[in-house]
């Protein structure tokens, strides 16, 4: 059995069979991370009586995430937006609506067209920006995924359409434009939906307990709903803050 896989960003999935007169050469169920695009042989099978009737049924589930990726709990993240902007936090964290029960996503309300900046620093996993539709569950979304020095992914979803500023292999600090806010995918209005991902063994999300740097604020903080958070502005504008990219060599 080969799984064949288009995306470039990290791919937990768990693979499941019931057979008769085979014998796999792993034992199953079978959990993996599928780190980029490519032909990943998964299992092989041989049988146990040749010539004999054999059946085998199969199923499977993903999610993007490296499987059992540790957040680093001294991470510290900034609002990722230019600094200085204000914007509400209007849904998130740990809320049923969000993508995953118990996880850290968080909606920032933000008109189109709205910068983008990276919250943390990271290598720029995968992206998608053709999409120029907003609807219900499954429409397809406009997007950006950085992989962090923890195998953490942040996603910044719901961009506009041809509004990715990246490009994949592509190394950016906290607070390089990533791209432009837009109402992409599953939206009910334009919004910027960031979360941080890994992978518990039961293809679930793993719950994040993410800190901000905010402006007003002695320190990192956790994020309310509800409330209204203004960026952080660095004394010297360039520490910390990269107003341009550069690609990887």
């Amino acid at each position: 059995m080969v799984v064949r896989k288009a995306t470039s960003f990290p791919t937990a999935l768990r693979l499941t069979a019931t057979f008769k007169n085979l014998v796999p050469n792993r034992p199953l169920p079978l959990l993996v991370t599928l780190p980029a695009a490519g032909e990943y042989p998964l299992v092989d099978f041989h049988f146990a009586s040749p010539g004999s009737p054999w059946h085998c049924d199969w199923h499977h589930d993903f999610i993007s995430g490296w499987l059992n990726a540790v957040h680093d709990p001294d991470a510290v993240y900034e609002l990722p937006w230019t600094p200085g902007e204000v914007h509400a936090l209007v849904q998130g964290p740990h809320n049923s609506a969000s993508w995953y029960s118990g996880g850290c996503a968080l909606d920032f309300a933000m008109p189109e067209g709205t910068p983008v900046r990276a919250a943390r620093e990271g290598v720029v996993a995968g992206f998608q920006d053709e999409c120029s539709k907003a609807g219900g569950a499954g429409t397809p979304s406009n997007f950006v995924v950085i992989q962090h020095a923890d195998r953490t992914l942040g996603a910044y979803e719901h961009l506009k359409r041809d509004g990715v500023a990246v490009r994949v292999g592509q190394r950016v600090r906290a607070g390089a434009l990533v791209g432009y806010s837009g109402n992409t995918g599953a939206s009910t209005g334009p919004h910027l939906h960031f979360a941080v991902l890994s992978v518990l063994p039961d293809i679930t999300w793993a719950p994040q307990h993410l800190r901000f740097r905010v402006a007003g604020e002695s320190g990192p903080i956790e994020l309310v709903q509800g409330r209204i958070y203004k960026s952080h502005v660095p004394s010297r504008m360039g520490v910390g803050f990269q107003h341009s990219t550069t690609m990887c060599q």
